[in-house]
């Protein structure tokens, strides 16, 4: 499982190593410069690709201040999916993932605001 060192705006350090983009925590390991379609909106082709063999609980990371939107189609998207989603400011979302069960999650974390 990855370890989340540090976080702060525009900046993660998981296991060492240092990302400046949005990333995703996956089971094969962590996918940097990972970007949405719409800056500030998660939608469910932003996620489609990384979902085959992923974990069956996302924590997904908002930014800084929460400012990105999980809309409702990708909420019931993701549940048909069986995928159990935890949706919060990504300081937090970083110490949900640190706290949580390696085989069981994975994390979408979005770094600005």
């Amino acid at each position: 499982m990855a370890h989340i060192d540090a976080y702060r705006f525009k900046h993660i350090e998981i296991d060492g190593n240092t990302y400046n983009r949005d990333v995703i925590i996956h089971p094969a390991g962590v996918i940097d410069n990972w970007w949405r379609q719409s800056s500030h909106e998660l939608l469910p082709e932003d996620l489609e690709e990384y979902l085959s063999d992923f974990p069956p609980v996302l924590i997904v990371g908002t930014g800084k201040f929460g400012r990105m939107n999980v809309p409702d189609k990708t909420r019931t998207w993701l549940s048909g999916k069986g995928v159990k989603l935890e949706i919060l400011k990504t300081g937090d979302a970083c110490t949900a993932y640190n706290q949580s069960d390696e085989t069981e999650t994975g994390a979408a974390l979005h770094l600005t605001c």
